[in-house]
């Protein structure tokens, strides 16, 4: 099984998930055992919809259980800013565009390109092309529309 990475943050955000979903298993299930009661379930509308939301919540949980069993959580206070790792928020100048951009590297279930730091996965291919690299270097990342050539400008750990 791979291992996913993760913050000690973005884990322990899964486990209360893990909860919150759970609790409402309870609910699902009173809301099939109520829509049964209605009658012919082949033409029982309430009863779709409650078995189709039991099989999504018990879908999320397994999702949830699986990322959390296979989690490896970043000790972000041991991270040095030497070479960029998940954990960090590096920031790269476009050497086309000459524009500055800031991405925070975080595992595969925590990104969020729409945040600011936009947070981008590890193995997204602008975070894989970062890995390893340090301040002053270039690294050329091919994208949906073209490739990129980024340098990176600064290394920082996490502030959030």
């Amino acid at each position: 099984m791979d291992r996913i990475l993760m913050t000690k943050k973005e884990y322990e955000n899964n486990i209360e998930k893990l909860k919150a979903l759970k609790d409402k298993l309870p609910g699902a299930a009173e809301m099939m055992k109520e829509a049964r009661s209605y009658g012919d379930l082949s033409e029982n509308s309430e009863f779709v919809a409650a078995k189709e939301y039991l099989a999504d919540l018990e879908k999320e949980i397994e999702k949830l259980e699986s990322e959390i069993n296979s989690a490896e959580i970043i000790k972000e206070s041991e991270l040095t800013t030497e070479a960029v790792k998940v954990g960090h928020k590096v920031k790269v100048r476009d050497m086309d565009t000459k524009k500055e951009t800031e991405y925070v590297i975080v595992g595969k279930t925590e990104s969020d390109p729409f945040s600011k730091p936009a947070k981008i996965s590890n193995e997204s291919p602008i975070g894989a092309a970062l890995l390893g690299k340090g301040v002053g270097e270039k690294v050329e990342v091919f994208v949906p529309d073209g490739s990129k050539h980024l340098k990176v400008v600064s290394i920082a750990k996490r502030d959030d």
